[in-house]
Parts: structure tokens; sequence; C-alpha cells
């Protein structure tokens, strides 16, 4: 898939935008379908079904935090906080019509079966690598600051003034253009190009690919998840996970000195 020049392939420069006073957090929202429940449960461990919701809702309570430790999914906390109480139960109750699950009514568990933890297994499910981070990390506002940021640079590097930015929440504009007025000169984009691609190269590639395709910038006007789940055969889900491993990479590479 093509992607938005810059003129050439983030450092330091982008740490002020992506780390300023986060003023919301708000779900992508992506559906959780069987095939992304399918890792979050065990063949060995019955898992309560709401611990797992409440933990993508963000509900920090101390059974939550607890049983997501338990079950080492705490990575998942704040992912879709859209997700309505038993937002998952109809997820669930495919993997039981499936033949892939059972569910304790009275316990409120779910467990894999062996028909289900093989069908886990068979499948090649994208594998994050930035999930210890994750739940320090408010994506979707460095979501919205970062691709802001790329297609104003991107427009910038092409001389474009006249084009409509992408709709983002006030915080995020302000320090964009904070920090695009500080920031810009005739080397900006070719930094900012050399420095995404250099922490890009640190994920898987599909992952790095499924990130840089969203942008919008001259020319490009990005691609969402449901043409990349239509393109790929993956899950609007899965195709999240990447997203977010891409914006984690970003992040954890802005803050170094």
């Amino acid at each position: 898939m093509k992607r938005p020049s810059l003129k050439s392939g983030l450092p330091i420069v982008v740490t002020h935008f992506l780390y300023g006073k986060l003023e919301t957090n708000q779900s992508g929202g992506q559906h959780v379908e069987p095939v992304d429940l399918l890792p979050l449960l065990s063949e060995s461990q019955p898992r309560r079904l709401r611990v797992v919701e409440n933990l993508l809702r963000g509900r920090r309570t101390v059974s939550t935090l607890y049983w997501g430790q338990r079950y080492h999914l705490l990575s998942l906390l704040n992912l879709n906080k859209t997700l309505t109480r038993g937002g998952l139960d109809d997820t669930a109750a495919a993997l039981v019509a499936h033949g892939w699950a059972q569910i304790d009514a009275e316990k409120e568990t779910v467990q894999l079966t062996a028909a289900g933890a093989a069908q886990r297994d068979a499948k090649v499910y994208y594998q994050p690598v930035t999930t210890e981070q994750w739940p320090y990390l408010d994506h979707q506002v460095l979501r919205a600051r970062l691709f802001l940021a790329i297609q104003v640079v991107s427009q910038y590097a092409h001389s474009q003034a006249q084009y409509y930015p992408l709709q983002v929440d006030l915080a995020a504009r302000q320090a964009v253009r904070r920090w695009f007025h500080t920031m810009k000169g005739p080397t900006l984009a070719a930094t900012i190009s050399a420095a995404l691609t250099a922490s890009l190269t640190k994920i898987p590639t599909m992952a790095a690919d499924v990130l840089t395709a969203q942008f919008t910038g001259f020319n490009q006007p990005g691609v969402t998840s449901e043409q990349q789940a239509q393109l790929t055969g993956k899950t609007t889900w899965e195709l999240y996970l990447m997203q977010l491993d891409g914006l984690t990479q970003v992040a954890l590479d802005a803050r170094q000195p």
C-alpha cells in the first residue's frame, strides 16, 4: 500500500506533542469476534468473561485487576472503553455454538474445549510485542496526535496549505499546532520520516504496514480498518492490535533522550 510521502522513508522532536496532557481516552471501538476471543481464553483455566470485559472497558476495580493479572491479560486495560456491559456475551456464545468453549453459568466462567484450544493454536494470529507498555499509554491520544502530525508535515513538505485536517479533539489539535510551529523547517519531513522508519522496523512488518497505511498525507487519504480487513482477511480487532504495537513503539522511541 502506498504511504503518504514525506519526501524521504520519531525522534525526540515528537515528545512534546505525544506526551502532553492526556485529556481524552476514547476507544477505537473495534468489534471482538469469536476468533479474537480465543487467544484470551484457556483450556486449563476457567476465566470470568466479565473480567475480560471489564479490562477492555477500563474498569480498575481490585477484582478486575487481580484476575486480570492472574489471567496475564492486564494489557487489555482500556483497549475498548465503548464496549457495553455484556458486550462479549454473544461472542462467547458463538464459541460455545462452534464447540470451542463451554460456559459455567453458575460460576460465570468460560473455558476452551480441546477443539477450541486446537482452533486457537492452528490459527496464525498476531502476537503483539509491546503489550507490557500498553497499560501505561493512552493510545487514542497518541493516535490522534501522531496521525494529525503526519498529515500536517506531509502537506507542509509539499507546500500545501489548503487541505482538510483530520478530525481530532481540541487538545490534539492544539498540541500538534504548538509542536509544528516550534519544529517546522526544511528538514522536518526528512527527520520525521527517518525516525518513524527506524521505530517501525522494530516491530513485525505487517504491523508497521497496517499502521502506515492508515496515515493520511499528501495525495494519500489513508485506509480504514474495515478496508484493511477486507484486503488482509484479518479481523478489525487483530488489525487494531497491530496498530497498537506501532503506536507504542513510536511512543517509546520518542521518550528516548
